[in-house]
């Protein structure tokens, strides 16, 4: 820890002592630190240097998320990135201290607000839409598997060269980013949501958790992939966090009162639902912020039916990190399509 708050002072012009450790992550260590000088607090996040890519593209993450939130006018903080860098054994990244406070009902309506109008956004920016994509004149192929058994959905789908909005209505992200410390594979752009989520999301996990002896999905995943193809509507695109689940929001208290924040993104343009899904997950989001959600965009019928398929992936994603309970509850929702064929 010395030797990171050293080469943070040096390069930073700050004069910093450790807090204390901070709790919840499980993936990096976490601390908060204080500028002895201007008695500013911040939080560093640190790792061995294998943890430098992952705090890459946080960072991006985190800055795409603010101008979202800018242009759509929502009132949310996300935290900023003060300074990121590594020494000869370590990767760390330094960010505002967000000082969180005890949410009412009505702040959870206003989250729910946030996320609709951050949703609204289609991730038009440079920070997501760049020449490093595939062209709009080029085929949209899906990305490559390797692990035997796997299954590609084919597009025959093109687009031609454009400048407009419409050159932007594409599922996918201009840089491969994490979800937890697993891969998370973007640039196979797609204009077919179906397309994308089938070939990006779910067939990654399904080769690792199949490669690591956790599950062999051969059985169900064509009725899955049917049923996906038929269900899921394709627009429009919107930016989306990634890993939207109760330990990545919190409420920050300003001179203003509370206000809704985001942090530790996985972010790319993707259905919106796919927020929506995971706030199911790992305990759950009060009913009012479901509430402030339907006062910006109704949420569609089926939905129900569609966050099960939607949060397989996160449960897959746990299944490959974790095992366990996870396999069981990954079983039970591949049983459901076994059954139907």
């Amino acid at each position: 820890m010395q030797k990171i708050l050293s080469h943070i002072q040096e390069s930073n012009s700050l004069t910093l002592a450790n807090v204390g450790h901070v709790g919840g992550g499980s993936i990096h260590q976490a601390s908060r630190l204080i500028d002895s000088k201007t008695g500013t607090h911040y939080f560093l996040k640190s790792n061995s240097l294998d943890g430098d890519p992952m705090f890459d593209a946080e960072t991006r993450g985190l800055d795409v998320l603010r101008g979202a939130a800018a242009r759509q006018g929502a009132g949310l903080i996300v935290p900023k990135t003060v300074a990121r860098g590594t020494t000869d054994s370590s990767a760390w990244l330094l960010m505002e201290f967000l000082n969180e406070g005890r949410p009412s009902p009505n702040d959870w309506v206003e989250m729910g607000r946030v996320l609709a109008l951050l949703h609204q956004d289609m991730g038009d920016s440079t920070a997501i839409r760049s020449d490093s994509l595939p062209g709009p004149n080029d085929t949209l192929s899906p990305r490559d598997s390797t692990a035997s058994g796997s299954t590609k959905l084919q597009s025959n789908t093109t687009r031609q060269k454009s400048s407009s909005p419409e050159n932007s209505a594409l599922y996918g992200l201009n840089h491969d980013n994490f979800i937890g410390s697993l891969p998370q594979y973007n640039t196979s752009v797609s204009a077919s949501w179906s397309e994308f989520f089938i070939n990006s999301r779910l067939e990654p996990q399904f080769n690792l958790a199949q490669h690591q002896g956790k599950l062999n999905p051969k059985k169900a995943k064509d009725v899955l992939y049917k049923w996906i193809e038929k269900h899921f509507p394709d627009g429009p695109p919107s930016i989306v966090h990634g890993d939207f689940w109760s330990g990545n929001v919190m409420f920050v208290q300003t001179d203003e009162g509370l206000k809704p924040a985001i942090f530790d993104p996985a972010i790319y343009i993707g259905h919106a639902e796919v927020d929506l899904a995971m706030t199911h997950l790992f305990g759950g989001f009060p009913s009012e912020f479901y509430a402030g959600y339907r006062e910006i965009t109704p949420i569609s019928d089926g939905f129900s039916d569609r966050k099960i398929v939607l949060n397989l992936y996160f449960i897959l994603v746990h299944v490959n990190l974790f095992g366990g309970g996870y396999i069981k509850q990954a079983e039970a929702i591949l049983r459901r399509f076994e059954r139907a064929q």
